[in-house]
């Protein structure tokens, strides 16, 4: 898998990236409404398929904050989610794009794609709790 620079100051193998442009994590909440509406898509790299977990973990993050009706409830339940500490890679059983993704090498491998993917998680899921809740209340911003 491709390590992508992202725009963020959470630990993580990922080099920093140009604040002024966009990087995965924007590029995927941007096309969300549109991935999902996708029957097939034919990744031509590891970018693609970076987006296309990133557009399922959206979805699941939106499901989770969909049941809290609070800002500060849905914090505390996205922390839970996004520090998961064994959430499923390739090659692992419960790996939901398994035949899309290499699986990894070797021990190193495996542990830079986890620890990649958990930043891309948890700077992912804040970018979407500020849009799915409004600033002057906390309350719901979208449903």
């Amino acid at each position: 898998t491709a390590v992508l620079p992202l725009k963020t100051k959470i630990k993580g193998p990922a080099a920093a990236a140009d604040p002024s442009k966009p990087d995965i994590i924007d590029e995927a909440i941007e096309l969300f409404r549109a991935n999902v509406l996708f029957k097939k898509f034919q990744p031509e790299g590891p970018a693609d398929l970076t987006l296309v977990y990133l557009t399922i973990y959206i979805a699941e993050v939106l499901r989770l904050l969909a049941t809290q009706k609070k800002k500060t409830d849905g914090a505390k339940k996205l922390v839970e989610l996004t520090m998961k500490a064994n959430f499923s890679i390739p090659g692992e059983k419960d790996w939901p794009l398994a035949g899309f993704f290499a699986n990894p090498k070797d021990r190193k491998e495996q542990e830079t794609f986890r620890q990649y993917y958990r930043q891309l998680r948890e700077e992912c899921g804040n970018r979407v709790l500020e849009l799915a809740f409004q600033a002057s209340d906390g309350e719901h911003n979208k449903w």
